[in-house]
């Protein structure tokens, strides 16, 4: 995460002299906020939202769609940032438990997500926030109606990419690996293009900004409580530099997963496990136990990928810590490892002006707004770095709005 940079916490879009009701009624809905009382007091309102909530959310976690991958494409998402695994008549009995594994992965999801709810006191000490539920999950339908806006832009990058792909069929293969070892390699290599892509959200003030900020802004983080990034271009931490560093580096090995159908069950079942990572219930159950916590060594556990989004400033190191999707070995390696506290941390942005934003439509245009400021309003020779500089770069004149 980033410090604030700006001092003036206020948000405004439109300025206070403009007149006209057009005006008016876009500053009134900018500046409205949604409350804790306007849920609670009509309960038909509050479980109505809470319903709604609840539905935006199974759509907007990625795990829907690889519920229903089995029956379109007989394939199945093993594990982050690999490939599917085609289930061919070579695995035999093994697909059925893999199918049904990718069912219970997205039971499981949902269920940790109700325990966050039931629990969410007892493992925080803090009641569940139901406004941050609703305002997250409105952010995020809108945030895949955002997506529309790129559409013009889609084609010629898929132009691209395909041409980028062509390209890397005369790359030479330098490795030639089988079976688990197969395996084994390509969570790797998937989990080092993300590694630095996600790194990179947290460094460029562009990505941060118009993307993954979003997905940091909660204070109280939950599995309903995450905001998607957007899915376009290489404003999602998942994609960024790993739309060119993935294809590259699989061209370099080739695989062959040929009779290692019981091997990919033990990873399916790994990443079941670590997969709802921003579950506080889930933190405190990996802190009780020593064989959880004993598995940090290898994989980011729920703990560790907690820790990422923890604003505590001895769990960052200059932009953040344990980037790592997966494994923890990179951030080992890089020097970005960061251990869990045994109490679950506070989550969210730094600064005391940071913007948490309980309106859907401030909380997504508000990061677009400050760079339109802030390129309106300062000289072009400074454009480079508001748009690629680092975070911690603080453009001479400052728009008038926090995060």
């Amino acid at each position: 995460m980033t410090p604030s940079v700006l001092s003036n916490p206020a948000a405004e879009i439109i300025s206070p002299n403009d007149e006209g009701s057009v005006a008016r009624t876009i500053r009134k809905i900018w500046r409205f906020n949604i409350h804790e009382d306007m849920l609670g007091n009509n309960k038909l309102h509050l479980y109505g939202a809470l319903a709604a909530a609840g539905i935006v959310w199974l759509f907007a976690t990625p795990k829907l769609a690889f519920l229903f991958d089995p029956l379109d494409t007989n394939s199945v998402h093993i594990f982050h940032m690999m490939p599917q695994i085609n289930l061919n008549n070579e695995f035999g009995p093994i697909a059925t438990i893999l199918l049904w594994l990718a069912l219970f992965r997205f039971a499981f999801l949902v269920a940790v997500g109700i325990a966050d709810i039931v629990f969410h006191k007892r493992a925080t000490g803090k009641p569940f926030a139901w406004k941050g539920m609703v305002n997250t999950s409105m952010a995020n339908i809108m945030m895949w109606l955002f997506g529309f806006l790129f559409i013009g832009v889609s084609p010629y990058f898929e132009q691209f990419m395909a041409y980028y792909m062509t390209l890397l069929r005369g790359v030479p293969q330098i490795v030639d690996v089988n079976g688990p070892l197969a395996v084994i390699v390509a969570c790797l290599i998937g989990d080092f293009c993300f590694y630095w892509s996600h790194r990179l959200t947290h460094n460029m003030r562009l990505l941060w900004n118009l993307g993954h900020i979003n997905h940091h802004r909660h204070e109280n983080l939950t599995q309903f409580h995450f905001a998607a990034e957007p899915d376009v271009l290489a404003l999602k931490a998942s994609k960024g530099i790993t739309l060119f560093m993935l294809p590259l580096m699989s061209a370099l090995f080739t695989s062959d997963l040929v009779g290692v159908g019981w091997f990919l069950v033990a990873v399916l079942l790994i990443d079941i496990w670590i997969d709802p990572s921003h579950s506080p219930v889930l933190y405190k159950l990996e802190q009780k136990y020593k064989a959880l916590r004993m598995m940090r060594l290898v994989f980011v556990t729920v703990a560790v990928h907690y820790t990422h989004h923890s604003s505590e400033p001895r769990h960052n190191k200059k932009t953040g810590c344990n980037f790592g999707a997966r494994f923890t070995v990179w951030d080992r390696l890089f020097g970005t490892y960061t251990e869990p506290d045994e109490e679950v941390p506070q989550t969210g942005l730094f600064g005391k002006h940071a913007d948490y934003c309980y309106n859907p439509i401030r909380f997504l245009l508000l990061p677009y707004v400050r760079f339109y400021k802030e390129l309106r309003f300062n000289h072009v020779r400074h454009w480079p770095k508001i748009l690629f500089g680092s975070v911690f770069y603080s453009p001479p004149v400052k728009a008038r709005m926090s995060h």
